[in-house]
């Protein structure tokens, strides 16, 4: 709700969601492009996919400044990232798996299973914006929107409030109210005025700039509004839901438990239960999302039916958890899941970009070719348990179920105590000779190498899943999960994430033990790490993915791409932490963090 703080009301715009299609520019005379002068071979496995959470819109007083673009320089600036950077320095499919880099790991033969998500297409042609700045809002009818920018085809509830002078709201008026609407907007409902209050759910049916004039019908006042309309791009998510009940979750993040609500994802509508996601991430002003969506008519998305939408509220760029997802799946053979940006929705007004990944479940197993019967476990030790959990040392009976999450399979924690207070407890030398048994060591170099790389150290005691199939290889393997703090975003007492600090050279060795830090390891990362031929395999596979794979030009490539299909709802999104200049500093901050971390890598000592 809008707090005026003059007597000139002016508009709060705030924003709404998009859908994967094709950008048209059957705009107006708006020609300021975000993407001038970009040259980009795309991948044709790239995805452009993904995060945020709702709160007021800002005070009146701010609104001319937060609610415009800054000027079209900005917006081009905002997607054009490393326009220099060699795009075409790919390494060859051969170099991603451990068979074709090192003849003394067992080969591997899953294979990535194909993406049904199709590509969006998100070409080099402009994504028009008008030039100059829509003028600010003027009048004593406050017309308080989720954005200036709006996209074409989707819902947009308007709040309309009667002002007097003093720009308060004018509880006393109760009339009719008409519109003055260009050619292109359509109102979709209406609700009488009311006390000074009313609410309007219009749509744009093409792209480009108007202008909405609301009138009192027997009064002077009015109030004009100044907005753009684009193409949508990313995949639209609309959720209806109780306000009461979503203001009651919102209002006490502890909440573990869920609500009722209506999820379209593009098209289709779900019944669905949802609930907060993440740890400490839930105290944070945007939120996460779960669902889990009910049996009905409706086919089920290509991710499954239970579903998850980051705010990525840490990462001013947003991008971070997307990207290193994107670069685990071109450097590893490793069963990961997929992950796409989404422009969020909720009862009509935008709540902003957000980040979609593939949950680790039955139907993620099956689409890797793996028994879906087989024991999957997450380790997300509750917040309470800060030591011991998640680190693969031995717990007492009762604690594996609450830092282990059951997730498929045996129920009784026999495999996972066996791995635990057994293998992993073995003497050095039987361990080398029975490791590889017992675990996909070959794999598993590539996930901690591969982590290394992007510099993830919030996995050693969470955030990572345990998987074995009895009745298939019965070896143990480790799949990735929630990657927001890396690309140089360390989380410690002394170094708060939200500070946006950057590392680059944090230890490799992550989770081997360290005296100097306390007892935080992880058991089967020590023990791998202290065999010397392991030790060695995994540094040449930091340097190798470095090299390869995870350069400064292949994250270019990934961002670049995202960028162009993301940035009119990243720039709409008055949610986000940083502002549009920012916000493209900050993107470039990636691309010079592996730039660093490979020269601090190949500097260590041999």
């Amino acid at each position: 709700m809008l707090r005026p703080a003059g007597p000139l009301i002016l508009l709060a715009l705030v924003f709404a969601a998009t859908s994967c299609t094709r950008g048209s520019s059957d705009a107006a005379p708006w020609v300021a492009s975000y993407t001038d002068a970009m040259v980009i071979d795309i991948r044709p496995d790239v995805l452009v996919d993904a995060g945020t959470a709702a709160n007021q819109p800002p005070d009146a007083s701010q609104l001319a400044d937060a609610s415009r673009p800054r000027d079209a320089s900005q917006l081009a600036d905002a997607s054009q990232l490393d326009a220099g950077a060699d795009a075409g320095s790919r390494a060859p499919d051969a170099m991603v798996g451990d068979a074709a880099t090192d003849a003394s790991g067992p080969e591997m033969t899953i294979a990535v299973p194909p993406d049904p998500e199709p590509v969006p297409d998100c070409p080099i042609s402009p994504i028009e914006f008008d030039t100059p700045a829509p003028a600010a809002p003027t009048g004593l009818l406050s017309i308080a929107l989720s954005s200036w920018l709006q996209p074409v085809g989707v819902r947009e509830r308007a709040l309309i409030r009667v002002l007097d002078n003093q720009a308060r709201v004018d509880t006393s008026y109760t009339g009719a109210l008409s519109w003055t609407l260009p050619e292109g907007v359509e109102i979709v409902a209406a609700t009488a005025l009311t006390a000074g209050q009313a609410e309007v759910t219009f749509r744009f049916t093409r792209a480009g700039s108007f202008q909405l004039v609301a009138t009192l019908s027997d009064d002077p006042r009015s109030g004009r509004a100044e907005l753009i309309a684009y193409n949508p791009r990313l995949p639209v998510w609309e959720l209806s839901v109780d306000p009461a009940a979503l203001a009651a979750l919102l209002d006490d993040p502890g909440r573990d438990d869920s609500i009722a609500g209506v999820l379209t994802i593009e098209t289709a509508r779900h019944d669905t239960l949802l609930r907060l996601h993440g740890g400490s991430s839930r105290y944070f002003d945007k939120k996460s999302f779960r669902f889990e969506l009910l049996q009905g008519a409706s086919a089920a998305p290509s991710y499954g039916m239970k579903l998850v939408l980051r705010a990525e509220y840490n990462d001013k760029t947003q991008l971070r958890n997307w990207l290193a997802f994107r670069m685990l799946r071109a450097s590893t053979t490793l069963p990961t899941p997929r992950s796409k940006l989404v422009h969020f929705r909720i009862n009509d007004r935008y709540y902003g970009v957000m980040h979609n990944v593939e949950r680790v479940a039955s139907r993620f197993l099956g689409l890797w070719g793996l028994s879906e019967n087989g024991s999957l476990y997450e380790a997300d030790p509750p917040l309470e348990l800060a030591s011991p959990g998640g680190n693969l040392t031995p717990l007492s009976p009762e604690l594996y179920p609450l830092v282990y999450q059951h997730q498929a399979g045996v129920i009784d924690y026999t495999d996972l105590r066996k791995l635990i207070e057994e293998t992993l407890t073995l003497p050095d030398r039987e361990l080398t000779e029975t490791i590889e048994s017992e675990v996909m060591i070959d794999e598993y170099l590539q996930y901690i190498a591969a982590l290394a790389a992007i510099q993830d150290h919030d996995q050693v005691r969470k955030n990572y899943y345990l998987y074995r199939d009895p009745a298939g290889d019965a070896r143990w393997r480790v799949l990735p999960w929630d990657l927001d703090l890396t690309f140089g975003h360390l989380w410690s007492e002394e170094n708060d994430v939200l500070e946006e600090k950057i590392v680059t050279d944090a230890d490799i060795f992550v989770g081997a033990y360290d005296p100097d830090r306390g007892g935080f390891y992880n058991q089967l990362t020590d023990r791998v790490l202290g065999i010397p031929s392991y030790r060695a395999r995994f540094r040449a596979r930091v340097e190798q993915m470095l090299d390869t794979t995870m350069t400064r030009s292949e994250a270019n490539m990934l961002l670049q791409a995202a960028v162009r299909c993301a940035t009119p709802d990243l720039v709409a999104d008055s949610l986000k932490r940083a502002d549009n200049a920012e916000y493209r500093a900050r993107v470039t901050e990636i691309l010079d963090f592996l730039d660093a971390r490979r020269a601090f890598v190949r500097g260590l000592p041999q």
